[in-house]
């Protein structure tokens, strides 16, 4: 039976499925062997991860998931878990940059090892200049160079500043909820923010909405693990 949206209900398993063909479909269509594809394809599946949260701390059993997209048979989605998080981390650091993505590798796990383990972009600005990095860089070739596998470490903190970070952070976290929390009604936000962005079409929205509920959700779910642990 063909699924579509006319037929079924938001947050249900039929509609995961259609989320999960839909991103798949999308990925599929990008496929290039460049930056910018797999930049999209990182964008496309944040997209389905965020659609695919489950509603519960715990999880709500009648929905896929983000875990069991991963799982079905035959499968849906063209690669694993692991790989899918490694191009949402991709897209996570080079979208929005100033790095000219047409000079960067078209390898996803050359673009994984500048994102996680470089994670400079002035340096990386700086080799594609020098046109250490190219197109056809690979992950191997990357790893040969020292300025990237030698970078200075970031000198270490002394225990006072170590101290106003963490309390920076509490007062950051419990004042953020307390603004969230005592927010006015949604549709009365919705009506006031897209005023406010009217210009950019919801953009300075969307560039933090499914990261800042992706980032509450996994706090909810270890909060409260921890607290029945």
């Amino acid at each position: 039976m063909t699924l579509t949206w006319q037929k079924i209900e938001e947050g249900t398993a039929d509609a995961d499925i259609v989320s999960i063909r839909t991103t798949a479909r999308r990925i599929v269509e990008a496929h290039e062997t460049t930056a910018s594809a797999w930049i999209v394809t990182g964008k496309e599946l944040k997209r389905l991860k965020s659609t695919l949260v489950k509603d519960t701390p715990r999880g709500d059993n009648t929905r896929i998931g983000w875990v069991k997209a991963f799982e079905l048979e035959p499968p849906e989605l063209p690669f694993g878990r692991r790989m899918a998080e490694m191009i949402i981390a991709v897209h996570d650091f080079f979208d929005g940059t100033r790095v000219p993505l047409t000079n960067l590798p078209g390898s996803w796990k050359a673009l994984y090892y500048l994102a996680t383990k470089v994670n400079d972009v002035a340096l990386i600005e700086k080799m594609i200049a020098e046109q250490k990095i190219t197109p056809l860089s690979t992950e191997s070739d990357l790893r040969k160079f020292g300025e990237l596998r030698f970078k200075p470490k970031p000198s270490v903190k002394c225990s006072r500043s170590v101290a106003q970070t963490r309390t920076t952070i509490w007062h950051h976290l419990r004042d953020g909820l307390d603004s969230l929390g005592n927010m006015p009604l949604p549709d009365d936000v919705v009506t006031l923010a897209r005023q406010f962005d009217k210009q950019n079409n919801g953009a300075v929205i969307e560039a933090r909405l499914d990261r800042t509920i992706e980032w509450l959700t996994e706090f909810r779910e270890r909060w409260r693990s921890k607290q029945h642990g």
